[in-house]
């Protein structure tokens, strides 16, 4: 990139001060933007991606999803929890 040329966005920071700039918007960046407000500072906070960082769009958040509905399908087939028992396939098929 060119000296003195900023990617569109990045203009809104330069005309402003602020007490904190953070970089990165993951949980760390999040909590510290949060907690700053707190204080009543002021935050800019930049992020390259989505905000939420790697643990929410693809590490924590959806490993944690993906094993409960594969623990909820688990328990629905083997009929657990759910106050019936399992049917084998003979005696559907019999009906």
């Amino acid at each position: 990139m060119a000296p003195g040329r900023w990617p569109l966005g990045y203009g809104a920071l330069l005309g402003k001060d602020n007490d904190l700039l953070i970089i990165g918007g993951g949980s760390a960046g999040l909590t510290a933007a949060r907690f700053a407000s707190q204080l009543e500072l002021t935050v800019a906070l930049v992020e390259k991606g989505l905000l939420g960082g790697d643990c929410t769009w693809n590490g924590c958040v959806p490993s944690k999803t993906l094993l409960k509905a594969a623990k909820s399908a688990h328990a629905i087939r083997n009929g657990r929890g759910s106050g019936s028992r399992r049917l084998s396939q003979e005696l559907i098929s019999s009906r």
